[in-house]
């Protein structure tokens, strides 16, 4: 078992002949047995096989070779030949290696004042029930990786008798509890120092390798459950939040099917079930909850200090890990396998679609965003502490410019620019109106670009693009007329023709139908644009038409379901309640506010930035403005809050402590 098994025969050349040879050979070769033979002459992929049995871990699993795809013979664009080589893990072994490599690095973080835990069995114990419901809840998911699946702790034989070896179960909720357990055993003497070192979220994603499972999720869930114990709750939102809950509990309408997590996973419901919805309800809760606790906890030992460093070097290793995956594929996989990525780092250093290179991270629009906040975090607070950079610290913020660079990420890139500006604005001037002028400012000369530049595009035509992509992304059963040039009424954007057509026919979802008619019917004010007008101008210049139009053609909830959503991570019954032409791939709504909407709907929305601004006015420093106003700007477009690290920096910004003093970095024991 293992990386470093030798076979007793010895592997052979990798090349497309020897095909059959590593097929029948399965659970036999190394990784490293593997590469020793690879020449050099085909691109060979390394790809993970969770299925595996406990015995074949770390061994070849299958091996395929993938011919050349030439224009000439049908394919929409070329691509090399390669060969793909997937490599034996197994779901017990990942949890337990991966989560081993991930506690000893929490152990090196410094020791500091201690934090007395108290009951670490007992809230171990509880840690591990709420995750046995995950592996209940998302059978779906699990049945199809391992066939020793089995959810039953106890179960009785054909005669009789009782049947305790359902081991797949018991070494699960038994590292459960370790991880748990020795959790907070570090976390005792390094807890008011976690803060600190929060930003090697982004560089240790944490995602098993083959579960839909993250590291933090266990970790923030345990400090959730002494948020609870050490009553460090707002029982408002808390009552709240239940009333939320039961009303997603009681509308779920449980189906057997499973949602593609794709590299959403670790962080979303693959299921659609009463236990798996109650799990990630409850995890959701705590998550956030472990993170405030935390902050409450430890922000008289914040160092900005050490915090902006550590920003510096995770946001730099990212960077250089993220080209080495690209360059090297052993790296690739390493990198995937044990900084728990949701998906294979990029194994190539040429940018994608849309000019973009996404290095390590799931989403180019979401580690963008990190890197830009990072040299935003850099030069605004450092600015406002008077905190000077070392010579390393300035050559250390070359690589998430270089980061962002790459990203290609606009909205990023540009609201970094402008809370940049302001913010010096408002330092080198005292005038209140200064700030509405330049925004003015940058209205006016964005109509007067669009008026020069894009005038192609009539107001009309962009005023309703996201209408006209939701159409084209319906499944209408209606044979409609076409005229001389063979273009659709649907084509033709002939929206009151399409309203017409009877639903069961037109098979619109209730949002796109509902924002057709108020387009077409709803009451309008001369030369006033709508909000509805607007929305559709605005998404066509961030790019995300026909994204958002994909969005409101599957969006098919209920008036209920509008107002509060379907629960936290679940996105299985917006995308499969309504069919459209994209029911197939993972279609993400490309938005964080679409995104939570979803999960909260508009009154769940409406609380949280409620929420949000009641922190800002309550904040004595002015920074929370900046920081909180560019992560908004970005989610309008892009679906970061997807992923757990993100999660945790935009939680962690809110509940920030601004008005703390800053340390000199001696107060901790080596």
């Amino acid at each position: 078992m293992g990386f470093y098994h030798i076979a007793d025969e010895p592997a052979i050349e990798i090349n497309p002949v020897h095909a059959n040879f590593y097929q029948e050979r399965a659970c036999t070769y190394s990784v490293l047995e593997l590469l020793s033979e690879d020449l050099g002459n085909y691109d060979v992929i390394l790809l993970n096989s969770p299925n595996g049995d406990i015995e074949c871990f770390g061994k070849n699993s299958w091996y395929e070779y993938q011919p050349e795809k030439l224009i000439e013979n049908g394919w929409e664009k070329y691509e090399k030949d390669f060969i793909k080589i997937w490599l034996s893990t197994n779901i017990n072994v990942d949890l337990l290696i991966q989560s081993i490599f991930w506690l000893i690095i929490i152990s090196f973080i410094p020791k500091t004042k201690e934090k007395k835990f108290d009951k670490i069995f007992l809230f171990s114990l509880l840690n591990t029930c709420l995750f046995y419901l995950h592996i209940v809840g998302e059978k779906g998911f699990y049945k199809n990786l391992t066939r020793e699946y089995d959810i039953q702790l106890v179960s009785r034989e054909f005669n009789g008798d009782l049947y305790f070896e359902n081991y797949f179960l018991y070494l699960y909720l038994m590292t459960i509890f370790l991880i748990s357990f020795i959790f907070i055993y570090l976390a005792e003497s390094r807890f008011k120092n976690f803060l600190n070192y929060l930003p090697f979220v982004f560089l240790f994603y944490g995602t098993y390798a083959s579960l839909n499972l993250n590291f933090y999720l266990i970790l923030f869930s345990m400090l959730g459950l002494y948020s609870i114990y050490e009553k460090h709750l707002n029982m408002k939102i808390t009552l709240l939040y239940l009333g939320f809950s039961v009303f997603w509990l009681l509308n779920l309408n449980n189906k057997d099917i499973n949602f593609d997590v794709d590299k959403l996973r670790g962080f979303i419901n693959s299921s659609q079930s009463t236990t798996s919805l109650i799990f990630w309800v409850l995890v959701y809760y705590l998550i956030v909850n472990g993170v405030i606790f935390l902050i409450k906890e430890s922000k008289e030992n914040f160092d900005s200090i050490i915090f902006r460093r550590n920003l510096l070097i995770s946001s730099s290793l990212i960077t250089l890990l993220g080209l080495s995956a690209a360059i090297n594929k052993l790296s690739n996989y390493i990198s995937f396998y044990f900084l728990g990525l949701n998906k294979y780092g990029m194994r190539s250093l040429q940018s994608v679609e849309g000019n973009t290179w996404r290095g390590l991270a799931p989403s180019a629009e979401g580690m963008g965003e990190f890197y830009a906040f990072v040299i935003l975090f850099s030069i605004i607070y450092s600015y406002e502490k008077k905190l000077n950079f070392s010579f390393l610290e300035i050559f250390l913020l070359l690589f998430p410019v270089i980061g962002l660079a790459r990203s290609n990420n606009f909205a990023a890139i540009s609201s970094l620019a402008v809370i940049i500006f302001i913010y010096f604005l408002n330092k080198k001037t005292k005038s209140k109106k200064t700030i509405p002028l330049f925004l003015f400012a940058i209205v006016t000369v964005s109509v007067l670009i669009y008026t020069q530049f894009f005038r192609e595009f009539s107001y009309n035509y962009l005023s309703s693009n996201i209408l006209y992509e939701g159409v084209q992304a319906s499944e209408i059963n209606h044979d409609m007329s076409t005229n001389q040039d063979g273009e659709s009424q649907a084509q033709l954007a002939n929206y009151q023709y399409i309203l017409e057509i009877p639903q069961e026919k037109a098979n619109l979802s209730s949002s796109l139908r509902f924002l057709i008619e108020n387009y077409t019917y709803g009451y309008n004010i001369k030369y006033i644009p709508s909000i509805n007008s607007v929305i559709n101008v605005g998404s066509y210049f961030i790019n995300r038409s026909e994204k958002w139009g994909i969005f409101f053609a599957k969006y098919d909830p209920s008036l209920s379901e509008i107002l509060l959503g379907y629960g936290p991570q679940q996105f299985t019954d917006y995308y499969f309640a309504h069919p459209t032409k994209y029911n197939f791939g993972l279609f993400l709504p490309h938005s964080t506010f679409l995104s939570y909407l979803i999960f909260f709907g508009l009154i769940g929305m409406s609380i949280i930035l409620y929420l949000i601004f009641k922190v800002l006015l309550n904040q004595q420093n002015s920074l929370a403005l900046y920081f909180i106003t560019y992560f908004l700007l970005n989610f309008i477009k892009s679906d970061s809050l997807l992923y757990l690290p993100n999660l945790l920096l935009i939680v962690l910004i809110i509940h920030f402590p601004y008005s703390s003093k800053d340390k000199t970095s001696k107060n901790y024991i080596e």
